[in-house]
């Protein structure tokens, strides 16, 4: 689930400095550190009150009614109200947003915070509503991922080095550090800035979102494990969403043996896409195999080999996921040539689903791709720069 933690920023104990003290406050519940998922955290202050000042309607009544629309949940539904109602009335209220995180882990953090004075609850947060994607998803700063007790440090493109590296964020770092979590520094890329295409588009969340509400259909699929390869394809590239729409339009509809070769094609399209990704054709032999352009199951092979060496993982791994790879790609193709029916592709599906999952899983912070997405519009950019200059 992606929920959002919210809290009194004008609070007395703050004396106007806020940020900090929250995310200590969080860490020192110690629920964070047990999570094996890769979460994704954003921060920042809920900007109601600047858009309402920013809008034809200035009064307050019109401010009262915005809040009252941000702040709805729909099923993770914990807000403390009449509290937060009437404190964002008159305070900041500060966000501490949490995606892909489970709702058992979710509610231990809302109840480790229910004492905690300046706390007002925490809601779901659901793509498809333009004001939950607008306030939460587009306006808050993304800052941290924790992923088995290792906590990467977020930075946008040269910002590390120009800011002073390290010692910039070293209050920051030293509180994981205290809490138990090893720290690293993770480039974002050109995602959010004026290069990213994909970055508060309407459109891109609505074929999220509609490929999360077609495979919840399966019955072995669950919403936590759709989260969870959510974030890991928007990481790797926004644009691999566009192969599962069309897998996922055409198996809302399957009907004929013509529709289940439309599903395969479409999935063997995306992991096509995903080998260009990970691991780019190359015309020379990679460990003794072709990886070219037609190779696209060796490419996705030599990552796994690659990333569970370097990252020192368990080397059964390797042939655990490459051979669900396989498995897969066999599927594909009988369904390519009549050879697989309607209950046979729902479970390949949901294979597909878990080797995803799987194979970010060996590391999230290797498959991250933070240029990739945005590689033409970052040499368009250079080239009119050099046009202007040259």
């Amino acid at each position: 689930m992606n929920i959002a933690f919210l809290f009194n920023a004008d609070h007395h104990m703050f004396n106007g400095s806020y940020g900090f003290p929250i995310k200590k406050k969080i860490l020192e519940t110690n629920i964070l550190q047990e999570t094996n998922r890769n979460i994704k955290i954003s921060v920042g202050d809920i900007l109601t009150f600047s858009a309402i000042s920013q809008s034809k309607d200035r009064t307050y009544e019109a401010f009262y009614q915005l809040n009252k629309k941000v702040y709805t949940p729909s099923k993770f539904k914990n807000l403390i109200q009449p509290k937060l109602e009437n404190t964002s009335r008159e305070a900041t209220i500060y966000c501490i947003y949490i995606k892909n995180i489970l709702e058992t882990t979710a509610l231990l953090l809302h109840e480790q915070l229910l004492n905690y004075e300046p706390y007002l609850g925490s809601m779901d947060i659901d793509l498809n509503n333009k004001l939950h994607a607008h306030f939460f998803d587009f306006s808050l700063i993304p800052s941290y991922r924790i992923f088995n007790k290792i906590c990467s440090i977020f930075y946008s493109m040269n910002e590390f080095d120009e800011i002073g590296g390290e010692d910039e964020f070293k209050s920051v770092k030293e509180i994981f550090e205290k809490n138990k979590f090893n720290v690293i520094f993770e480039d974002l890329g050109a995602s959010g800035t004026i290069f990213d295409n994909y970055y508060a588009n309407y459109e891109h969340l609505s074929r999220i979102q509609n490929f999360k509400d077609t495979f919840l259909k399966l019955p072995n699929i669950t919403d936590d494990i759709l989260d969870n390869i959510i974030i890991s394809l928007e990481e790797l590239h926004p644009k691999l969403f566009n192969s599962f729409a069309s897998m996922a339009r055409t198996f809302d509809r399957i009907e004929t043996e013509e529709d289940i070769a439309q599903c395969s094609i479409s999935g063997r399209r995306f992991l096509e896409q995903l080998a260009d990704y990970i691991f780019p054709a190359k015309q020379e032999l990679y460990n003794e195999r072709k990886v070219g352009k037609a190779e696209y199951k060796n490419r996705i092979w030599a990552y796994i080999n690659d990333t569970v060496i370097n990252n020192k993982l368990n080397e059964n791994l390797i042939l655990k996921i490459g051979n669900q790879l396989d498995k897969i790609i066999n599927q594909f193709n009988r369904g390519l040539h009549g050879g697989l029916n309607i209950s046979e592709l729902t479970i390949l599906t949901e294979e597909l689903l878990n080797f995803i999952v799987d194979l970010v899983n060996l590391s999230p912070v290797d498959i991250r791709k933070p240029y990739l997405a945005h590689e033409e519009e970052i040499e368009l950019f250079m080239d009119k720069i050099k046009s202007t200059y040259i």
